[in-house]
């Protein structure tokens, strides 16, 4: 289990330090070839100690209803997210080791909390701003204005 957060953290380690090294374009790439080389060393040794059915429920439920959110509500906030990877992490770690109650996978719980939360969050905070949206999102365009 201790490789499961030594080698995450130094692939992180990896990112950093060269985030703060990068001069140029040419170094980006290396510099970004040798993180992404060390962050999939990092996930192999991951799934390795915990199994590939824990891996794969704790991924779809921290970001699933997040990401789905985050593409089509535009109310999602920051908060929200966060709050939602957090807790549908927490909830399939939590599900997995009380042995699957009821029998669902624990990707199903999960994803369930990780959606709650981010759309409880996201009511609780303020909006993003509108230029924040603009990219993602087209304006709407009421139905008495005429098309340009």
């Amino acid at each position: 289990m201790r490789t499961a957060i030594v080698y995450p953290g130094f692939s992180l380690l990896i990112g950093y330090l060269a985030s703060r090294t990068i001069k140029d374009a040419r170094d980006f790439w290396v510099v970004g070839g040798a993180t992404i080389a060390a962050t999939q060393m990092s996930a192999g040794l991951f799934i390795g100690t915990i199994g590939l059915t824990l891996f794969s429920a704790l991924v779809g439920s921290t970001f699933t209803s997040v990401v789905l959110l985050g593409c089509l509500w535009r109310r999602t906030t920051r908060e929200g997210a966060i709050a939602g990877m957090i807790g549908g992490f927490v909830i399939a770690w939590i599900w997995h080791f009380a042995k699957s109650p009821l029998g669902l996978n624990p990707v199903i719980p999960g994803v369930i909390v990780s959606g709650l939360l981010t759309i409880g969050v996201s009511l609780l905070t303020p909006l993003p701003p509108k230029e924040a949206l603009e990219p993602f999102f087209k304006p709407v365009r009421s139905s008495d204005s005429s098309p340009p």
